[in-house]
């Protein structure tokens, strides 16, 4: 708790990138995350012109602005603990702060994107949900998936991790109905709910437990792997998000620089080390690590090895011994 107090006294989103979301990488075009997760919802469910939508955890409003601007007669708020402000973002009605019995009113959608992570009791707190949603309403919540992305585990302010049944449980035990479990985003999980679930929560598969002990396993092996192979050149992390801080900080003092695609991040510094575009890499004996789970890690592989062959770029460790032949 006393990190967690520490890391919100002075806490900035996205700051490495001056608040803007990050970018997720495509072959046709690149969007942020929330563009992202707005594309799915509105494939998910039908959205009227008008309404109302309240984001909890809305952080500096980057979802409300995505909202917004495809949905511009809704009207628009957002809850926030700390003293963050969506201010300036056309239809944002109201940012309620502080306590969660400060928010007036009812809502057609509710959202919580990586916000039930920060929860110590996620299901007491979707139960009292139920007073900010519409009876035809729908709830809408996205977290990490740390089956898929074990660097999740490492983040000391997220107290719960999610797979898709003990999603689903939480959500059911609080008394919602799920009507769709997405994953439009690598590396996330979400549920689709909406009201009249009831408290008939499905079971919870004996495998979630084996996940987490292997995916923390895992995280060992990269940390060992990445400390070996900072030997043999110069040593550089590609990405700048919490798996390569991570392994920065496990791997330190090997590590020379960062490399990052996303233009934004390039020219600046993170942990004090300098953050190249891959081209403007400067050492002609780079060795530079994907900070990135086994299986994603592959095609992004697959991807840098062409456009920059002059970095050698170096993969995890598999996750198992069935990728061993990967």
């Amino acid at each position: 708790m006393s990190e967690i107090k520490k890391i919100y006294s002075n806490y900035e989103p996205y700051s490495l990138s001056n608040g803007d979301e990050h970018l997720i990488f495509h072959e046709s075009a690149d969007m942020t995350r929330s563009y992202e997760l707005l594309s799915g919802l509105k494939t998910a469910i039908k959205i009227p012109q008008e309404g109302r939508l309240i984001d909890i955890g809305c952080g500096n409003g980057s979802f409300l602005k995505a909202f917004g601007d495809a949905y511009p007669e809704w009207d628009l708020f957002g809850f926030e603990q700390s003293n963050l402000r969506a201010k300036g973002l056309p239809n944002v009605k109201e940012i309620y702060c502080g306590s969660m019995d400060t928010i007036e009113g009812t809502y057609d959608i509710v959202t919580m994107i990586h916000v039930l992570e920060h929860v110590f009791e996620p299901v007491s707190f979707l139960r009292g949900l139920h007073t900010l949603i519409n009876p035809a309403g729908v709830l809408f919540i996205q977290t990490p998936f740390f089956k898929t992305n074990p660097f999740d585990l490492t983040i000391v302010d997220h107290c719960s991790h999610f797979q898709p049944d003990t999603m689903a449980y939480a959500v059911n035990a609080a008394g919602f109905s799920t009507t769709l479990q997405e994953d439009w985003i690598a590396k996330e999980i979400g549920i689709v709910a909406g009201e009249g679930g009831g408290n008939r929560a499905p079971a919870i598969s004996a495998a979630s437990t084996t996940s987490a002990e292997q995916s923390y396993l895992w995280l060992h092996k990269v940390a060992a792997h990445a400390r070996e192979l900072s030997g043999h050149g110069t040593f550089g992390i590609f990405g700048t998000a919490i798996a390569g801080t991570w392994l920065a900080s496990m791997a330190m003092p090997q590590v020379s620089f960062f490399t990052d695609e996303d233009p934004h991040k390039q020219g600046k510094e993170h942990l004090g080390l300098p953050v190249f575009h891959p081209l403007s890499v400067p050492y002609k004996d780079a060795v530079v690590y994907l900070a990135f789970p086994a299986e994603i890690s592959i095609a992004i592989y697959k991807r840098l090895s062409v456009s920059y062959p002059r970095i050698k770029f170096c993969l995890p460790p598999p996750f198992n011994a069935a990728d061993a032949c990967v």
